[in-house]
């Protein structure tokens, strides 16, 4: 049997591909469900079109088909048990093929109308050469099949392949349509792209620019600030912006700590300075301002004595290289500074002998390397440096040093008096007020009440630690320090570094003690550093409690002459210190 044919609805672009109206004579049945029947009779219409070969038809060598119907006067085909009392009905199919492939055999097409007057037409294909009358039971089966396979819409039928033919064609062309489209857009995308990519590269050539500049702007800034000081550069601003009520051509009067008074004019670039503080910052800041630019500085203590060493604070410094340059450019005006200052240290290149003192009495040598290796580091006590600072202090002709009570500071909108031992009369009115009395200064705080909200005044910048608020006590150490196992040459040798390791060396309770380098006969100090819930606070607060703990904790040590009589009294009496957060302040305070 040939394969049947298969229409679609939207296409006539194949075989079988004409325009086909069926003649029509009679007219339907008086019964609802005829084929040609709507429930009334009208007179015949003779009706017959050709059909028009389309171009896909003609490509294909495939002819058009005719198709006739002829039906007597009240004639009607009806479809399962209705069709044994219809009339007699005659669809005659004249097929004529031209085509280069084996002809295909005629074919009897069956063309009804829908019942009730409906216009949905069903044709039913046969592959039968001869036009022989069918059962009833095959007319129902080659009814339903063509009527599943071979649509007809009004009145046309269509031919499926060349509809497919027709929608690949139409496919095809949305696809390069569609790929033209993406094509220019693609196009437009990279020019977009390039474009941007090079405002881009313009941006961040500007910005390096720009960050370049500040770079060299900050680094001209730095070489301006090493030529002419740091004393300079302090005066320059105080002297641009001095508090209301001072008037540099009117005469002063200050008194010396002899309560002597003492008047004189002040010249137009001199500038008082009051330094809140006798420790190395202070004093560091008052041979600059005196030495380098000439200014009158009054230096406040609290203490009597400066130079009568706290135990409290008996810490050994490294002074690196930014340290040496600042007192290398002091030392510029006084000549003997740095002098004094090596004589009381142990230089220290770019390596340094660290020997480790463990439990069982074993002594370990080892080095630990710097980072900088031609920089050449100073190691000194506190005390020392403090020292050193004073007697260059004293060689200064224009700075006085007042000493035995906490200086009281007042500020207003008029007037900034610092005044100390008001029977003596130490009044100073100064310009400028230097605040080096410590991390929890009281001159700041009073600086910061007296500015109120007037916004002049900011506090310093606070940087995380974890070494921030740790507690720390010194312990000072005898001369007769030493080491079980005849190893007392080892601690007598002041210019390397030693760990002596404790006997806990895991979990929160181990400790060490750190003894730092220092030039004989200046002592040795370990300090004991820990947070406030570590148990060697609780073992070393009576006087019994801290022997038993050092000999347990550090057996390797000699402790019969290690310490003086009376040291273990002043530590477990003394209230230590704890471990400020760093701090620096933006800019100069204007109040």
């Amino acid at each position: 049997m040939a394969s049947p044919l298969v229409f679609s609805s939207y296409s006539m672009s194949t075989a079988s591909s004409s325009s086909v109206r069926p003649r029509i004579r009679g007219g339907g049945s008086s019964g609802g469900g005829g084929a040609f029947g709507g429930g009334r009779r009208h007179p015949a219409r003779p009706r017959m079109q050709k059909s028009k070969s389309s171009l896909a038809s003609r490509r294909r060598g495939i002819a058009a088909t005719t198709i006739t119907t002829r039906g007597g006067e009240g004639s009607s085909y009806h479809d399962g048990d209705d069709a044994a009392n219809s009339s007699s009905s005659t669809l005659t199919t004249t097929t004529t093929t031209t085509t280069t492939k084996k002809p295909s055999s005629s074919s009897s097409i069956r063309v009804g109308r829908a019942g009730g007057g409906g216009k949905k037409k069903t044709a039913d294909l046969s592959e039968s050469s001869s036009h022989s009358q069918h059962s009833q039971e095959d007319r129902d089966r080659v009814t339903l099949r063509a009527s599943l396979i071979v649509p007809v819409v009004h009145g046309e039928v269509i031919d499926a392949a060349a509809a497919r033919a027709d929608l690949n064609d139409t496919k095809q062309q949305t696809v390069s349509q569609v790929r033209a489209s993406l094509s220019r857009l693609e196009g437009q995308l990279h020019e977009m792209i390039v474009a941007l990519d090079g405002a881009t590269r313009a941006q961040a050539e500007q910005r390096q620019m720009e960050e370049d500049a500040r770079v060299a702007e900050a680094r001209e800034w730095i070489a301006a600030w090493r030529a002419r000081g740091a004393a300079r550069i302090v005066e320059d601003l105080a002297t641009h912006a001095l508090p209301p009520g001072h008037d540099d051509d009117d005469e002063k009067t200050t008194q010396s700590e002899q309560g002597e008074e003492e008047e004189r004019p002040t010249p137009k670039r001199r500038m008082r300075v009051a330094i809140i503080g006798a420790g190395p910052a202070g004093l560091a800041c008052a041979l600059i301002m005196a030495n380098l630019r000439g200014c009158d500085v009054h230096v406040f203590e609290r203490r009597k004595d400066p130079s009568k060493a706290d135990l409290n604070q008996a810490f050994v410094y490294n002074i690196d290289a930014r340290g040496r340059k600042v007192l290398e450019l002091i030392d510029h005006e006084d000549g003997d500074l740095m002098d004094d200052i090596e004589s009381r240290s142990v230089p220290a290149g770019g390596k340094l002998m660290l020997k480790v003192a463990t439990p069982d009495g074993t002594i370990t040598p080892s080095e630990v390397t710097f980072r900088s290796k031609r920089t050449k580091s100073l190691w000194l006590p506190r005390q020392a440096l403090v020292d050193a600072l004073l007697n260059a202090v004293k060689r200064a002709p224009r700075i006085a040093l007042h000493t035995g009570s906490a200086p009281v500071v007042k500020i207003s909108d008029d007037l900034t008096t610092v005044t100390m031992d008001e029977e003596k009369g130490v009044v100073v009115k100064p310009h400028l007020i230097v605040a080096a009395d410590g991390a929890r200064s009281a001159t700041r705080q009073a600086m910061e009440d007296a500015d109120g909200a007037r916004g002049h005044f900011e506090p310093p910048v606070m940087r995380a630690s974890p070494a921030a608020n740790l507690k720390y006590k010194v312990l000072v150490l005898s001369d007769q320090f030493g080491f079980v196992n005849d190893a007392a040459e080892v601690a007598k040798d002041g210019s390397s570094m030693i760990s002596v390791r404790g006997a806990v060396t895991d979990g929160p309770s181990r400790m060490r003690l750190g003894l730092l380098p220092v030039r004989p006969p200046q002592r040795r100090t370990a300090n004991i550093i820990a947070y406030d819930d570590h148990v060697v606070w609780e073992h070393m607060s009576t006087v019994r409690g801290a022997e038993r703990y050092l000999e347990n904790m550090f057996p390797q040590v000699d402790w019969s002459k290690a310490l003086e009589p009376g040291e273990l009294d002043r530590f477990v009496a003394a209230s230590g210190g704890r471990f400020p957060t760093p701090q620096a302040p933006n800019r100069l305070a204007y109040v």
